[in-house]
């Protein structure tokens, strides 16, 4: 079962909606973090030195988030959003100013403040507007959250993991993927609710391990637990970078698969599991068969035309016959296809941190 390329359908105002979703969040993000900026980063250890041109991932905090205000701004008017710019502009650069001052407080009050005002905005008329771009925006503001509102050391409210990916919130982001099923192709989709899936432990686990390295008062045990905790935030961000690429970028699943693994691998019964009862209904049925011209065969009477007249009174030709297995056969091989796909994809977009093992069922 290869794996197989799908074409992108999605509807543009989807993926603009999405865009803006995420783009909210991610706003709102870089200013919570008051616009840090890893010195490792590539932005990081770029040298400004005679004002050279940065790629996006080589701009530093300050420059990225300007450029995120500014899509808000343009995709708010795409979609025939309001969107009071003026004022947020002016909250942003009231937080740009106070950043590492005394005054900081105060201005991220009233830069929350103007986001929860644009943010409702936008849903009201996206709702107005139809499902799929409501859906839309927030499937990506809830997906962006988990990286972007989150608070490693939280143990509990709306900036904690246990939060971010509650059963609650992915039981929503479930929903909105169902929403969205005109346009996200089933693959991806089913790909991503395994993540989330996948996830939901680590976020279940997270207060008790997060309140435990607050706690421990051994230098090398604390090291070691916080280190675990940079590497799980580490791969939490990778995965919201996947999800990024497959819904807001639209790269195929496909993509994803590493070829190396995908010829090395076994696929798993897993796949078949939801088949299970047709392939035993069309076994039983080849053994019934058998039997019955055995019977027949028995009693004197030629299997064959015996067979054949029984059809035929019960109006089922050859011709109907071979066309009915035929039908059944494909439509049986192509959900496997699409089954076996699921648990490809699922493994390729999936980033759990080292240690954590994904969920045993394969998504169907």
């Amino acid at each position: 079962m290869s794996a197989q390329v799908e074409p992108a359908a999605m509807d543009p105002n989807v993926v603009r909606a999405l865009r803006l979703g995420w783009s909210v969040a991610e706003l709102r993000g870089r200013y919570r973090e008051q616009l840090e900026q890893d010195p490792n980063s590539e932005a990081g250890k770029f040298d400004r030195t005679g004002n050279p041109l940065p790629l996006q991932e080589e701009r530093n905090a300050n420059e990225l988030a300007i450029e995120v205000e500014k899509a808000i701004v343009a995709l708010a008017a795409e979609l025939k959003l309001e969107v009071a710019a003026d004022a947020l502009r002016k909250s942003t650069t009231a937080a740009q100013k106070a950043k590492g001052t005394g005054g900081w407080a105060a201005a991220w009050s009233g830069l929350a403040e103007s986001l929860y005002k644009v943010d409702a905005s936008f849903q009201d008329g996206l709702y107005a507007g139809g499902l799929a771009g409501s859906a839309a925006y927030q499937l990506g503001r809830g997906l962006a959250e988990v990286t972007w509102a989150l608070d490693p050391t939280a143990t509990a409210g709306p900036t904690s993991l246990s939060f971010l990916l509650s059963e609650g919130r992915i039981t929503a982001m479930r929903r909105l993927l169902v929403r969205l099923r005109q346009n996200v192709d089933e693959v991806s989709a089913t790909a991503i609710e395994f993540t989330l899936q996948a996830w939901q432990p680590v976020a279940r686990s997270w207060p008790t391990s997060a309140a435990a390295a607050k706690a421990e008062t051994d230098t090398t045990r604390k090291a070691e637990a916080e280190s675990t905790q940079r590497a799980a935030v580490i791969a939490l961000r990778e995965q919201a970078r996947v999800w990024h690429d497959l819904l807001l970028d639209q790269v195929p699943w496909a993509t994803l698969v590493d070829p190396t693994t995908a010829i090395k691998r076994r696929p798993s019964l897993g796949p078949l599991k939801p088949f299970w009862p047709e392939l035993l209904l069309g076994t039983a049925g080849v053994i019934g068969l058998g039997l019955a011209l055995l019977v027949v065969s028995q009693k004197g009477a030629g299997a064959i035309p015996t067979l054949l007249a029984v059809l035929s009174a019960a109006g089922v030709s050859a011709a109907g016959l071979r066309a009915m297995v035929k039908d059944q056969t494909q439509n049986l091989i192509e959900q496997m296809r699409r089954a076996f796909n699921m648990e490809l994809a699922g493994t390729a977009v999936l980033r759990l941190p080292v240690g954590c093992k994904a969920p045993k069922r394969a998504p169907r």
